[in-house]
């Protein structure tokens, strides 16, 4: 089995697990990591 062939097998198996923690890191950096508002969620009222 040939390098190429190794390194394309662990990409495959690895790509689903390294795609959420590279889109996660990325909105860390962004800083847009800020959790979606819910139509319930409690909002502060303006005075």
């Amino acid at each position: 089995m040939t390098y190429l062939s190794i390194a394309a097998m662990l990409v495959l198996v690895l790509f689903p697990v390294l795609l959420p923690a590279v889109i996660t890191a990325v909105h860390v950096a962004l800083g847009t990591n800020r959790p979606a508002p819910t139509p319930g969620y409690p909002r502060p009222a303006i005075a």
